[in-house]
């Protein structure tokens, strides 16, 4: 019960993430979504080693609202136990995001507000259109904030659940705009 309670925060806490890779030879694409979405298009180097790179998109609800996009390389490594089927991975990744945002200015705000507030009738607000068009724009700006370094370490592990499928859970802790981690799920197909 404990361990299912420890895994129950966990996941309420963090930025789950769910992903399908298609394989098709050696070139595989990759989808996983949660709170944002990656799409990458890698290489099997080797049986063992994967390389792949992708845009990384995902939404900024803090003091700003935006979005954050950029471009990751990643390195995916897995280990084939001779034992079992169980297969253990890590994942890395670099990149570089950049944020655009909307800032709202709280006096340029309240001055749209008050604007709006003095117009009673539909003929009024027309008749003030412009005005009330320029406060909110001033209220409003749309700006480009930073360009960041981004960073995953992930680990897990995939279990086969037939001869071309396999399905795979672990963990990740990516730094976009700011520090996330989760759970991530997955299932792969081997075309």
């Amino acid at each position: 019960m404990k361990k299912l309670l420890t895994l129950v925060i966990c996941c309420s806490l963090s930025a789950p993430s769910f992903g399908v890779d298609w394989i098709k030879d050696r070139i595989y694409t990759s989808f996983s979504g949660g709170v944002g979405a990656n799409v990458d298009l890698g290489y099997h180097y080797t049986d063992s080693i994967k390389i792949s790179i992708g845009p990384v998109i995902k939404p900024i609800l803090n003091e700003e609202v935006g979005i954050g996009g950029g471009f990751m390389a990643k390195l995916h490594y897995h280990y084939k136990f001779e034992s079992t089927d169980i297969t253990p991975y890590i994942t890395a990744g670099v990149g570089a995001v950049l944020v655009y945002g909307i800032h709202f200015d709280e006096d340029e705000s309240k001055k749209a507000g008050e604007l709006l507030n003095k117009q009673n009738t539909i003929k009024e607000i027309r008749e003030n259109w412009k005005g009330i068009t320029g406060a909110l724009g001033k209220a409003v700006k749309f700006k480009t904030n930073s360009t960041f370094f981004s960073f995953l370490v992930g680990f897990g592990a995939n279990l086969p659940l037939s001869e071309r499928t396999n399905v795979f859970a672990g963990y990740k802790l990516q730094k976009f705009h700011k520090l996330s981690h989760g759970v991530e799920l997955g299932v792969s197909f081997n075309l």
